[in-house]
C-alpha cells in the first residue's frame, strides 16, 4: 500500500497528536470516544507515530474533552433545525462522522488548505458537508458561508495556539456574521503556560513550535475578547463524569488531580453563547 506523504511543518502537525490519541483510546476495552476511524486513517499516512508512544494518560483526557464537544454539538443541532456547524482547526478529526448530523444541518470542516486536501483524501464525502481550506484567522473565508442560520463553532485545541488579537478578530467576525449561536472549545490556564515555559516543551512540540499563546483562567478572559459572549458551561478536562468509561487507573489519577484547584481547572472545556 502506498502511503500518503505528510511532510507538514509547524502547528499543522498537532493534528497527528490528536489522531494518535483517539486511536489509542479506541483500542481500550472501555474506550471513551469510540473513534472507529482513527486507526484506518493512520494506516494510510506516511508519518512516524512511534514518537508519540509516551502519550499514555493524555489520550484519556483528549478523548474525554472531544466526547463532551461532540455531545454539545449533537444537543445544539437537535435544538436548532437548519443550524450550521463550523469545526475550525479540524485537522484529521472524524467529528462529523461521530456526530453524524441529520439532513438539513450543513457542516463545514475548516483548516489550512493543505490539511483539508489531506483529509479529503482520507474521509469519504457525505451530504451537507463542505471542506473549507483557509487559515481560520484570515478574513474573507467566512463570507462564503451563509450567515442566516444559528451556528455552533467547535474549536478543539485551536484557540490556545492563537495570539490573543487574532482570536479576538476571529470571534468578532463569527458573532457579526451569524444571528446567534454557541462556541464550544478547549483551553488551558496560565499556570500551564508558565509551567511549559519553565520546563520546556517536549521535543516534537519544540521542533514544530507548537506552543500555547492564549490562556483561559475565567470568564474575564473571554469578556476582554468580546463581551457579547456569555458562559453557559465550564467543565474540567479531568471531571470524573467525562472519564466514566475509562480504566480505573485513569479515574484515580483524575481524582488525585481534582484535589487541587490549580490542577482541576488547568484544562477546561467551555461552552459560550451569543
Amino acid at each position: 500500500m502506498n502511503k500518503i506523504d505528510t511532510d507538514f511543518t509547524g502547528i499543522r502537525n498537532s493534528a497527528f497528536v490528536t489522531l494518535y490519541a483517539h486511536w489509542r483510546d479506541s483500542l481500550d476495552r472501555r474506550s471513551i470516544l469510540h473513534d472507529s476511524r482513527a486507526g484506518g486513517v493512520m494506516e494510510q499516512l506516511s508519518f512516524d507515530f512511534s514518537q508519540f508512544t509516551r502519550i499514555h494518560y493524555t489520550r484519556f483526557t483528549i478523548a474525554a474533552r472531544s466526547g463532551l464537544l461532540d455531545e454539545w454539538v449533537r444537543r445544539f443541532l437537535s435544538d436548532n433545525l437548519g443550524a450550521v456547524v463550523l469545526d475550525v482547526g479540524c485537522g484529521l478529526d472524524s467529528r462529523v462522522f461521530r456526530v453524524d448530523p441529520t439532513p438539513g444541518h450543513h457542516w463545514y470542516d475548516v483548516d489550512f488548505p493543505d490539511m483539508i486536501t489531506l483529509r479529503d483524501r482520507l474521509y469519504p464525502k457525505r451530504p451537507d458537508h463542505t471542506s473549507a481550506g483557509a487559515a481560520v484567522t484570515e478574513p474573507g473565508w467566512l463570507e462564503r458561508i451563509p450567515g442566516d442560520q444559528p451556528v455552533i463553532v467547535v474549536a478543539d485545541s485551536l484557540f490556545m495556539f492563537l495570539p490573543e488579537d487574532e482570536l479576538r478578530q476571529f470571534l468578532r467576525r463569527v458573532i457579526d456574521h451569524f444571528p446567534r449561536g454557541e462556541i464550544v472549545f478547549t483551553a488551558y490556564s496560565s499556570l500551564v503556560k508558565q509551567r511549559e515555559a519553565k520546563k520546556g516543551l517536549p521535543p516534537f512540540f519544540e521542533r514544530n513550535d507548537i506552543r500555547m499563546r492564549w490562556t483561559y483562567d475565567g470568564p474575564d478572559d473571554i469578556a476582554r475578547l468580546d463581551d457579547r459572549l456569555r458562559l453557559v458551561e465550564r467543565h474540567s478536562q479531568t471531571e470524573l463524569r467525562l472519564h466514566r468509561n475509562a480504566p480505573l487507573y485513569d479515574k484515580l489519577m483524575c481524582a488525585f488531580i481534582n484535589i487541587f484547584p490549580s490542577g482541576r481547572y488547568a484544562g477546561t472545556v467551555l461552552r459560550y453563547r451569543f
